[in-house]
């Protein structure tokens, strides 16, 4: 018996040479995916809470969502939390036009740590700021029945 041909489709050489696996799909179909992935991070009511509240300050008051956590709050103080959090964006944007000083992006991201922790306290109380920084509840999965082994010992014996 002699061999004519090895194929070489093997899993260890496209996990070590990622771009080749890259050169083989279609610019379209990477470009699409980039694309959707993209949007996903920048469209209202996807899970990014700066963009549905920048769609809050165009929206009349009668249609402001009432499942969101900040739902209990003034709408001028969520208002008032979204405008600085688009001017620290506009500050980190801006960076990049400052020339060599572009450079220390990474530090006004830095800065932005202390400015929550002493500046914004000064500003919103303590439960304003629980409530604009939680996260919105997702759809509650009902509790799985657990089996009586389980529930006693914490580890799945056979029955």
């Amino acid at each position: 018996c002699v061999c004519v041909c090895v194929p070489r489709y093997r899993f260890a050489t496209a996990c070590l040479h990622p771009q080749s696996v890259l050169e083989v799909c279609p610019e379209g179909i990477v470009n699409g995916v980039l694309t959707f992935v993209g949007l996903q991070g920048i469209l209202p009511g996807t899970g990014n809470q700066l963009i549905d509240r920048v769609v809050l300050l165009f929206t009349a008051p009668s249609e402001f969502p009432t499942n969101r956590p900040y739902s209990q709050l003034p709408y001028p103080r969520v208002h008032l939390y979204t405008l600085i959090q688009l001017a620290c964006l506009a500050c980190c944007w801006g960076m990049r036009y400052t020339g060599p000083l572009a450079l220390a992006f990474p530090l006004v991201i830095v800065l932005y740590v202390p400015f929550r922790l002493t500046v914004l306290p000064k500003i919103f109380s303590a439960e304003e700021l629980a409530a604009l920084d939680a996260e919105p509840a997702a759809t509650a999965t009902p509790p799985t029945a657990t089996p009586p082994s389980v529930a006693a010992t914490g580890v799945y014996t056979k029955l």
